[in-house]
């Protein structure tokens, strides 16, 4: 999948993340290499997963273990396509991430 990053410091946090921690370094290559949104969902390659609330429109994927919590905010962007309310998995391709969260349920 094609990635971007809100910012350049975001992206380097996440790639410091990955080199401290073999699972979220795992999690950071099934990203890269996913072909689309479903590769992703599986926990062993991040667990991605959309959102309610306030990240509506987004999702994550985690970085760590449940007992570490560390998770990317993701925005899908290119040609993706909706059908009633709901995202159709296959077709997202690409996304952009715009935080790194610890607990986005407080």
């Amino acid at each position: 999948m094609e990635i971007e990053w809100e910012t350049e410091k975001l992206k380097q946090k996440a790639m410091d993340l990955a080199k401290r921690n073999p699972v979220t370094a795992r999690h950071m290559d099934a990203a890269k290499s996913a072909k689309d949104f479903r590769d992703i969902e599986p926990p062993t390659n991040g667990r991605a997963h959309f959102l309610k609330y306030d990240y509506k429109g987004y999702f994550s994927i985690d970085l760590e273990s449940k007992t570490r919590p560390g998770r990317l905010i993701c925005k899908p962007t290119g040609d993706f396509k909706i059908q009633d309310s709901q995202y159709i998995k296959s077709t997202i391709t690409s996304f952009k991430v715009i935080k790194i969260d610890k607990n986005y349920h407080k």
